[in-house]
């Protein structure tokens, strides 16, 4: 900067001697910034002195170290970009991963659902099932119980018949008897 500064003054010698200095330094430190000015300012300095030579090698090192700069914030760049791609496509696999494990979710949540239905479907059939059974010997054993008591009145009613059939029989037999009887003494007097 003093450099400059002094050059810009008209008092190239002083402007030379900084000028120097601050090359010998930014190049001790690697800095190519610092080069690249501290050359332009060199190549000024001697183009003024009319050092050509010096001149046209400063310039040269100024446009090496300008180049330098771009190249190196142009790859700063590219890597900023390459770096922001693949933050991008990470986000875009991650987001997409988490798409399809979402979906696996719902549609095991949906295979659950159907599968649960399914279940509860079977159940309530089987219950329905268990119930109409249920009824349906409920139904049979009162059934069988008033065809036990039908079959008790029949027997007993049987036992009656074949009761008052003997007693008729024993009766019929007395009565054939008595008019074979009264027969055979109707025959005697005749």
């Amino acid at each position: 900067n003093m450099a400059k500064v002094l050059y810009k003054r008209g008092k190239y010698v002083e402007a030379l001697t900084f000028a120097k200095r601050s090359h010998e330094l930014a190049q001790e430190l690697g800095f190519p910034q610092d080069i690249q000015n501290s050359s332009k300012t060199l190549s000024e300095i001697y183009e003024k002195e009319g050092q050509y030579k010096l001149a046209l090698e400063h310039y040269e090192l100024y446009i090496d170290m300008r180049d330098r700069i771009i190249n190196d914030e142009t790859e700063k760049e590219a890597y900023k970009v390459a770096m922001d791609y693949e933050i991008e496509r990470n986000a875009l696999k991650d987001s997409l991963e988490y798409i399809k494990k979402e979906e696996v979710k719902n549609l095991a949540l949906k295979n659950k659902r159907a599968e649960n239905y399914a279940l509860y479907g079977g159940l309530s059939l089987m219950v329905i099932i268990l119930i109409i059974s249920l009824r349906n010997i409920r139904h049979k054993k009162r059934v069988n119980h008033l065809m036990q008591l039908q079959k008790r009145e029949v027997e007993f009613r049987k036992e009656e018949i074949e009761n008052k059939h003997k007693v008729l029989k024993v009766a019929h037999k007395e009565i054939s008897d008595s008019i074979t009887y009264a027969q055979r003494i109707q025959h005697a007097i005749l």
